[in-house]
């Protein structure tokens, strides 16, 4: 009889754990989102970020971020997971002319578990800026894209790839670096390699270029044309 009570129990512990192991996981999504008034002629600074940062140009006098944070839990965890992905916080202020946006850590590590793959956790980050800008982003890991600024650029990242897409026709000095990885670019210019390790590329401008200084610690950097009427259609 004992034996049998023993059976019993094992499978119905097997049976309850292999259910729970397949029962489909729930997709658990966090988005938040400031905005603030600009100032022309003032820069826009970014920093604190991770994961994809996707930076966007238009005509609004007005500086906008929206931050969503994603994660798939089972049933019983969302509550739990939801309040760790809110707790990653975004803000966006003024700073006199300028205007900070920033990422905050949580209490609790949530950067280091996300680094280290203890949460399968996605990040993505979309700030919305005037064309004619300055833009200052300090960028942690993962990639970052900036579509259509026509301000001067200064952008860094640990670990990823710089993908700026610059409009057309205009003119620009360039200073990009990746330590281990390429650069590739639509433009003019020259390039210094490293066999193996990494690429510098940069090119001259003329007198009023915009300047753009982009920085990869292990990645890629891609600077590339858009054309005219898709610049202007923004």
């Amino acid at each position: 009889m004992v034996e049998r009570f023993a059976g019993f129990a094992v499978a119905v512990l097997f049976g309850t754990t292999l259910a729970n192991a397949q029962a489909p996981l729930q997709r658990v999504n966090v988005k938040t989102g400031q905005s603030v008034d600009f100032v022309t002629g003032g820069t826009v600074r970014v920093s604190g970020t991770a994961g994809d940062l996707n930076i966007e140009t238009w005509d609004q006098p007005r500086v906008e971020a929206t931050l969503t944070t994603t994660e798939y839990a089972n049933a019983g965890n969302r509550d739990a997971v939801k309040q760790r992905l809110a707790s990653v916080d975004l803000v966006v202020e003024k700073r006199g002319n300028d205007v900070a946006v920033e990422m905050k850590p949580p209490k609790r590590h949530f950067w280091g578990r996300w680094l280290h793959g203890a949460t399968n956790a996605t990040v993505e980050c979309r700030v919305m800026i005037p064309r004619e800008a300055k833009l200052v982003v300090h960028h942690g890991d993962g990639s970052v894209l900036v579509y259509g600024a026509a301000g001067d650029i200064d952008a860094t990242t640990r670990f990823g790839d710089i993908v700026v897409q610059l409009p057309e026709p205009a003119r620009y000095a360039m200073d990009a670096k990746v330590r281990m990885g390429n650069v590739y670019t639509d433009y003019e210019g020259q390039y210094r390699s490293r066999v193996l390790v990494g690429e510098k590329y940069m090119s001259q401008g003329e007198a009023g270029a915009h300047h753009i200084r982009l920085r990869v610690g292990i990645g890629g950097i891609d600077i590339v044309k858009m054309a005219a009427d898709a610049a202007h259609g923004l």
